[in-house]
């Protein structure tokens, strides 16, 4: 049984980023006002990292809810320690 395609974008300041998950792969294009290319072409460890530094926590959950429980997973845990190591510098500072 093939899993549904989960697509969403997430906006910056600037830029966005486009995320296409399948059965096929990852797909992850950045747009900005100068044009725009394909992130991490091939890796898909990098892209992984990638969708757990910019995906908010719901559309993690979206990759989860549509079977893609592995790319989820490494994703959050990635969020985790982002999130972390942020909690270490902004402690560290004080």
């Amino acid at each position: 049984m093939s899993r549904e395609r989960c697509g969403f974008k997430v906006f910056l300041p600037g830029r966005h980023f486009c995320f296409s998950i399948s059965d096929s792969g990852i797909r992850i294009t950045g747009v900005c006002a100068l044009g725009a290319g394909t992130v991490g072409k091939g890796d898909d460890a990098y892209k992984v990292d990638f969708i757990g530094r910019y995906a908010s926590a719901s559309q993690i959950w979206e990759l989860r809810i549509k079977g893609y429980t592995e790319i989820a997973d490494g994703a959050y845990k990635n969020r985790q320690d982002e999130r972390k190591s942020f909690s270490d510098v902004s402690s560290a500072n004080d």
